[in-house]
């Protein structure tokens, strides 16, 4: 997104979804792969049991929602405030796209750790499917956005809108394959 973003709106756009990006992605991703490690030697260890990951899978997707609710739901609803208050009222912006951003990234927060039974159940060839349609449906909402409704917050919105839409797919596929792992299904 930023390399678009740059091409169809501004470099001002590129840096303030940047920033937006950063500020949230860099504390998800330090503790969403502490997780992903634990999550992945209990899981290798349930799968060469012949176990169900269900419950495992299950149980994490609960605890992560749980801890992430809030900080998100107020993030949602105060970014811009938050972030003119911490970085100055020139970033405001920068917290309008964070708003946009908050229900994709929720979402990423959930599924970054529990997606390692992909590697797990050697799963990776239909991540990787899920991944390139992904890429397209991004390419397109992208463009839809920047083409046809040549407004930045919309394209955001709808890059936003479809991350979110194949992250839920996600989380109900992860689910059902680890529904069917193991001998035992609770």
């Amino acid at each position: 997104p930023n390399l678009l973003l740059g091409k169809y709106f501004s470099f001002d756009v590129t840096g303030y979804y940047a920033w937006s990006f950063r500020i949230i992605g860099s504390p998800m991703n330090i503790i969403t792969s502490s997780i992903s490690k634990l999550l992945y030697s209990k899981t290798t260890e349930l799968n060469n049991a012949n176990k169900s990951l269900l419950p495992i899978v299950r149980s994490t997707y609960i605890k992560m929602a749980a801890a992430a609710t809030v900080p998100f739901l107020l993030l949602g609803i105060f970014a811009p405030e938050i972030f003119g208050f911490v970085f100055g009222k020139d970033w405001v912006i920068a917290g309008v796209y964070t708003q946009l951003l908050m229900p994709w990234l929720f979402m990423v927060f959930l599924n970054n750790p529990v997606s390692v039974i992909f590697l797990v159940l050697k799963k990776q060839k239909q991540l990787f499917r899920y991944e390139f349609v992904l890429l397209l449906a991004r390419l397109c909402a992208f463009f839809v956005g920047a083409l046809v409704f040549k407004s930045q917050m919309i394209t955001i919105g709808l890059y936003s809108a479809v991350g979110f839409v194949f992250s839920l797919f996600l989380l109900f596929y992860t689910i059902n394959l680890a529904k069917y792992s193991g001998c035992e299904v609770d």
